[in-house]
């Protein structure tokens, strides 16, 4: 079972994953930059990028749970980070 990480602020989402879940599942290259970095963590775009890995995850037959984080009541630190870019 897979953990996903949801912050999100007023305005928008994220689900924050390891960056290896996305080369697991190999939609790495199929993230957007609307998605977010920083470390080992990628924070994926809730309408757009997060449902690639729920899809790639779902076609493995592997189940994953949701751990909502409370809103915060302005913007989110996540938008300060950098965007998403394939790992060299």
């Amino acid at each position: 079972m897979e953990r996903l990480d949801f912050y999100s602020d007023p305005a928008h989402g994220w689900y924050r994953v390891r960056r290896e879940l996305l080369v697991k599942y190999g939609i790495a290259e199929k993230v957007s930059n609307c998605s977010y970095q920083r470390g080992t963590y990628v924070y994926l775009e809730e309408d757009c990028d997060a449902p690639l890995l729920v899809r790639a995850m779902a076609d493995a037959g592997v189940d994953y749970r949701v751990v909502n984080h409370p809103t915060t009541n302005g913007e989110s630190h996540i938008r300060s980070m950098e965007y998403y870019q394939v790992a060299a």
